[in-house]
């Protein structure tokens, strides 16, 4: 809920960032002053292009979504092109919050999961509770390696 509002927020503010450009002249000198109809195209394609833009990152929120379960963390996302990621439980190392001014009000935040067999970090962007999913994903860590047993367990170098 607290991401719905903060992305509630961002959508006013781009849209009023657009309302603002759309109502000053083109261009401030009487000489390089466009005619009417040109100046109304101008201010129709980038309405149009501002809005198409917006949209898209709509969309690019709606079609994001992750999956975290007792086994492995897993992450969706893409309209057009759609990209896959996951990691298995056992094979976390570490899990760190980042949260923002605005992310500690509306209690979402960003966790980054690290693992020596990934070469880059695993990330949950904008995930509404951090510190409880952060909790869930280290207390199904430790049950994994408590099931697997202490020699199977991967320690960092």
């Amino acid at each position: 809920m607290a991401v719905l509002i903060g992305r509630i927020i961002m959508a006013e503010v781009v849209l009023a960032f657009v309302g603002v450009l759309l109502s000053l002249p083109m261009f401030t000198s009487d000489e390089s002053t466009l005619d009417f109809e040109t100046n109304f195209y101008v201010r129709v394609i980038f309405l149009g292009l501002s809005l198409i833009i917006f949209i898209y990152f709509l969309l690019s929120w709606n079609y994001e979504y992750y999956i975290v379960s007792p086994h492995g963390v897993s992450s969706n996302s893409g309209i057009i092109v759609r990209k896959a990621q996951s990691i298995d439980i056992p094979a976390v190392r570490s899990v760190l919050i980042n949260q923002s001014f605005l992310g500690r009000i509306l209690n979402y935040g960003t966790l980054t999961l690290e693992s020596p067999l990934l070469k880059d970090f695993f990330l949950l962007k904008n995930l509404p509770n951090p510190f409880r999913h952060a909790t869930l994903i280290e207390k199904a860590r430790l049950e994994a390696i408590e099931k697997m047993g202490a020699e199977n367990v991967i320690i960092p170098k």
